[in-house]
């Protein structure tokens, strides 16, 4: 079996370095922040995988901040929340926010990235089945584009101004960048790949899914048809060939 080359990716003491595409470079999660930003692929290349995030485990109170988080921008939008906003909310003080994140912005992009790795955990399990990496590709997708919605954390991008934050925090933030490719390397095991390669296919898969989540079209796809329609558009984009 034919393996994708492993994009650069290694943990060593705090810092990541992985290999960027040419989109622009990725902002760095100072070392003292990453708890809730760091995982692990626990399998080769080659084989299914289960993300493993890392770090201290979150605390009551670092949940109650980042839910709270989340109920404020829905209330109000990303705009209009603040941490004094967030805090009261969390039923914390402002300097007990700052004990665990630096800003707004920090709270956010951790509440999502914790939704955003179980939402990972799921769609690997949900693909490991399929043999064919365009199939595995194509359901991926479209699990996706149907359990969104339904995350706590994640499925407030359809309800606010957060869809800005979400595509920056998925192809600029480190670690959002990471877990996206990372995701994207297993799906398409067995797929002979560049790192380059693999960047672009990463940022196509993000881009379509954020535009299928947040833009109307001309016609509303579920089940079958929006598999269809992902095999005939996405799959080609990817480089890839059903049943190849």
């Amino acid at each position: 079996m034919r393996k994708i080359k492993a994009i650069e990716h290694v943990w060593n003491g705090g810092h990541s370095e992985h290999a960027l595409s040419a989109i622009g470079r990725r902002r760095r999660i100072p070392p003292g922040r990453r708890m809730f930003y760091s995982f692990a692929m626990t399998a080769p290349d080659d084989s299914p995988a289960t993300i493993v995030p890392q770090g201290p485990p979150i605390n009551d109170t670092q949940q109650r901040i980042l839910a709270a988080a989340v109920v404020c921008v829905r209330q109000w939008g990303i705009e209009k929340t603040n941490l004094n906003d967030i805090a009261k909310q969390a039923g914390v003080t402002r300097p007990t926010v700052y004990r665990y994140f630096a800003s707004r912005d920090d709270i956010l992009s951790a509440a999502l990235m914790q939704s955003a790795v179980s939402l990972g955990q799921r769609l690997l399990a949900r693909v490991e089945t399929f043999d064919d990496p365009a199939q595995r590709l194509v359901e991926a997708v479209h699990f996706a584009l149907t359990a969104m919605p339904g995350e706590p954390y994640l499925g407030v991008i359809l309800q606010t101004d957060l869809s800005a934050f979400v595509s920056h925090g998925a192809m600029m933030n480190e670690q959002g960048w990471a877990l996206s490719t990372d995701l994207i390397r297993q799906i398409l095991r067995g797929v002979e790949m560049s790192a380059a390669e693999l960047a672009d296919v990463t940022e196509t898969v993000i881009r379509m899914v954020l535009s299928l989540l947040l833009m109307s079209g001309p016609s509303e796809r579920d089940g079958a048809e929006l598999r269809r329609y992902l095999t005939r558009v996405l799959v080609p984009m990817a480089g890839l060939r059903p049943g190849a």
